[in-house]
């Protein structure tokens, strides 16, 4: 299990999308979720629900473990066999 109290929803699509070396627009035809949705996710600027953070992972390349959110942390938690990376791979790899 990771906990990480200063966790940003935005900050981690940020890193894996430039990562990746795609843009917002790159990413939004991929996933279907505006541009600009996207850069105010990134930003802290815009409050989402998970099936929009969800969709962005997947079209990353990314699905997510289950996940449990507390208003000071957030906690991954294996769900299954993964087939695509799980974040908190990811997360473990770049701590």
């Amino acid at each position: 299990m990771t906990e990480n109290k200063k966790f940003h929803w935005g900050q981690l699509i940020k890193e894996i999308r430039e990562e990746k070396g795609l843009n917002k627009k790159e990413l939004s035809k991929i996933c279907g979720v505006p541009a600009t949705t996207i850069g105010e996710i990134e930003n802290k600027n815009r409050r989402t629900n998970i099936h929009i953070i969800d969709k962005i992972f997947i079209a990353l390349g990314y699905e997510l473990d289950a996940v449990t959110l507390h208003p000071e942390s957030i906690r991954f938690f294996s769900a299954k066999e993964m087939q695509a990376p799980s974040l908190r791979e990811h997360m473990e790899k770049h701590k």
